[in-house]
């Protein structure tokens, strides 16, 4: 869970504070972006938003709305403690702040076409049990793994490319390669520049990275 905060108010931040002393995991975005009333809380003089995920579209995860839920009655709670003249040490809370910089847009050529790399790093657990749900059942095969990730990024490929003719945006994609180690693919992306996402599943983090 992430909070997007949007202005400057003290009363916002002491909320803020407060929030993050309840869950030290959550971050702190600060939108200075260059849209006005990019999000909804800006038509009130304070305000942020909570913001749930990387998740899939039409997916609903139980403990990201636990979590949530779990936030939203802690800001509750703060309201009432500072309706009531109560002393709230919390909302002195030490905060880490990520400052928005810029906005990002997909690598594109000379033409405006979509025109870029997608690098998936995980570990070897992952790609096992990967290789697990889409054969049904677990293998040592280094060769079968390989296989069931280049089928996994396949399915994952042909998903993307049908969402963004939705919104009439055509790309190719061509199909995925595999690399035995960390090592063979940094020789492939080394020296580029690009976005790279850290993700968690199942306890276990791998890494996303957007390129030219």
């Amino acid at each position: 869970l992430s909070l997007v905060v949007s202005n400057e108010s003290d009363l916002t931040w002491e909320a803020v504070r407060y929030l993050c002393a309840h869950e030290p995991k959550l971050r702190v975005y600060r939108w200075k972006g260059d849209e006005e009333d990019a999000f909804v809380d800006s038509i009130a003089p304070h305000g942020f938003a909570i913001e749930v995920g990387p998740i899939p579209q039409g997916v609903l995860r139980s403990d990201l709305f636990f979590q949530t839920e779990s936030l939203v009655y802690a800001l509750l709670d703060f309201f009432e403690k500072r309706n009531r003249g109560e002393a709230i040490p919390e909302a002195t809370h030490p905060v880490t702040v990520y400052d928005h910089v810029a906005l990002i847009d997909y690598p594109r050529d000379s033409n405006g076409d979509i025109d870029g790399m997608v690098a998936l790093s995980f570990p070897h657990s992952i790609a096992k049990k990967t290789c697990e749900l889409l054969l049904g059942e677990a293998t040592d095969s280094e060769e079968e793994i390989l296989d069931a990730l280049a089928e996994f990024v396949n399915i994952i490929g042909g998903r993307v490319k049908a969402l963004l003719l939705e919104q009439q945006i055509n790309v190719n994609i061509t199909l995925p390669r595999t690399y035995t180690s960390i090592d063979a693919l940094l020789q492939v992306v080394e020296g580029k520049k690009g976005v790279q996402v850290d993700l968690n599943f199942d306890g276990e983090n791998f890494i996303f990275f957007l390129t030219r």
